[in-house]
């Protein structure tokens, strides 16, 4: 489905395309990318099509995208790409969008914190939660366990982990 299709500038043909014509005119290409949507967004180039799609297309042509990213977005927060296009969600998409993948995050908060590429994630969470979304992050955060330790504290010390804690310093 997807070819690394560059112009004589070296601009990817496709994200051009979805930016700048009208989504009537490239039905093909979105109609291409239905059930591919998770194939895409772990690709180094797909998950930036992704992302041009949540921004410049139709609505309607949005929520089917969004319909596959929510069915994969536990694999998508850990990936190497398709972290980027979670945090595009969170970043940019609806409030009932966000506070999806948001919900998935608080979860298993303290495993997303210490992972590579989930920590973004993580990150952007608190960076765009609601003031109660970041209220239930802390709280989750300072729980202490039954051996007397608290996330928090895990957080601190591991490599991932403290950025995701410098989050409530900016």
């Amino acid at each position: 489905i997807l070819k690394c299709v560059k112009d004589q500038n070296g601009n990817h043909v496709i994200q051009k395309a979805i930016e700048r014509v009208p989504t009537e005119d490239i039905q093909f290409i979105i109609e291409a990318f239905k059930g591919q949507v998770h194939t895409l967004a772990t690709h180094p180039y797909g998950c930036r099509v992704i992302q041009r799609m949540l921004e410049y297309c139709s609505k309607k042509d949005q929520v089917a995208v969004l319909e596959e990213l929510h069915a994969c977005a536990p694999t998508l927060i850990t990936d190497q790409y398709g972290n980027y296009v979670m945090q595009h969600v969170i970043a940019h998409g609806k409030p009932e969008d966000r506070a999806k993948i948001i919900k998935i995050v608080t979860a298993q908060l303290l495993t997303l914190s210490k992972h590579k590429f989930a920590s973004n994630v993580v990150e952007k969470t608190i960076q765009f939660g609601s003031d109660e979304q970041r209220r239930a992050i802390v709280a989750q955060l300072t729980a202490l366990q039954s051996d007397g330790s608290s996330p928090l504290q895990l957080m601190m010390k591991d490599q991932y982990g403290n950025y995701v804690i410098r989050m409530f310093s900016l």
